[in-house]
C-alpha cells in the first residue's frame, strides 16, 4: 500500500502527467477490507482561476469533464471558455461603465424581487433599495471613477432593455423552439417537427428574465390547451384535466 501511495503522489506531482496537483494529504486515505487494501482518493473541484486541469501535457486533448459517472473529453470551445474565465472577474461580472442603472428595466427587476420575496420571506435584502439589491446579487457594481453603480454584463442581460443589450452584444437574440408531439392526433404518428415560433408574437427577444417568464406562460397555456383537446377527443376523465391544469399552474411559478 505504501508503494502504491508513493507512486500515486509521484505521478500527481509530475507536471508532464498532471498540469496541476489539487490534492492534499487529507484527500488520500487507505482502508483495509478483509484481506485487501483500498486507496480512496477524493478529487476536489478546481477553482475557476486554475481551470483547465489536464493530463499528459496536452491542453486540448487531455482536458476532461465529469458527466454523471463518466469522464468525457472537453471540446476545444469548452477549454477556451475555461481559459477565458480564468480572469479575476469572470465575463459575466464585467462592469459596463458606459451604461447606467437606468438602462435596466425596473419592471423586470421588481418582478424578480417579488419572486425572491415569495420564496424567501423576510429576507435581509427585502428592505434594500433597488441599487443596493442589484449590487448584492451581482447585477451591478460601483466603479472607482465616480462611485456610481453600473450594470454588470450579467445584470444587463438579465434585466436590461433589449435595445440597450444590443449596444453591448449586437448578436443578442433569444429564440423559442418547440418540438411538436411526435404523435399528434391530426397527423400520422411518424411526423415529428421543429417549429420556430414568431418572436414578435411571443415577445421572447427581450432580456433573459422576461424571455423565460413569457416562454413559460406560453408553454403552460399550450400544455393546458393540448390536454383539454385530448380529453375531449379521447374521452378522458374530468379530474385528469383538473389535475394537469393545477400542476401546470404550480410549475409556472417555480
Amino acid at each position: 500500500m505504501e508503494k502504491l501511495r508513493k507512486d500515486f503522489w509521484n505521478t500527481i506531482n509530475n507536471s508532464k502527467k498532471i498540469s496541476l496537483n489539487l490534492l492534499s494529504d487529507e484527500d488520500v486515505e487507505s482502508y483495509k477490507v478483509g484481506e485487501d487494501w483500498i486507496l480512496a482518493i477524493h478529487i476536489p473541484r478546481a477553482q475557476r482561476e486554475v481551470k483547465p486541469v489536464y493530463i499528459n501535457n496536452d491542453l486540448f486533448g487531455g482536458t476532461f469533464r465529469r458527466n454523471g459517472e463518466g469522464d468525457y473529453h472537453c471540446i476545444k470551445s469548452e477549454v477556451k471558455a475555461m481559459i477565458r474565465d480564468q480572469a479575476e472577474d469572470s465575463s459575466d461580472m464585467k462592469v459596463l461603465e458606459d451604461f447606467d442603472i437606468r438602462d435596466l428595466n425596473l419592471e423586470t427587476v421588481h418582478a424578480y424581487r417579488n419572486r425572491h420575496a415569495a420564496y424567501c420571506a423576510e429576507h435581509v435584502w427585502e428592505g434594500l433599495t433597488d441599487e443596493e439589491y442589484l449590487e448584492r446579487i451581482g447585477a451591478a457594481k460601483r466603479v472607482k471613477t465616480d462611485k456610481k453603480p453600473r450594470p454588470t454584463a450579467a445584470g444587463l442581460l438579465m434585466f436590461g432593455e433589449e435595445y440597450r443589450i444590443l449596444y453591448e452584444y449586437p448578436e443578442y437574440f433569444l429564440d423559442y423552439r418547440e418540438m411538436l408531439d411526435p404523435y399528434p392526433l391530426d397527423r400520422p404518428p411518424a411526423v415529428k417537427l421543429w417549429r420556430l415560433k414568431e418572436t414578435a408574437k411571443l415577445r421572447v427577444s427581450l432580456n433573459i428574465l422576461d424571455s423565460v417568464q413569457r416562454t413559460q406562460e406560453f408553454f403552460f397555456q399550450s400544455l393546458w390547451m393540448r390536454v383539454r383537446f385530448r380529453y375531449k377527443a379521447m374521452g378522458g376523465h374530468a379530474d385528469m384535466v383538473c389535475r394537469v391544469e393545477t400542476r401546470a399552474k404550480t410549475i409556472q411559478y417555480i
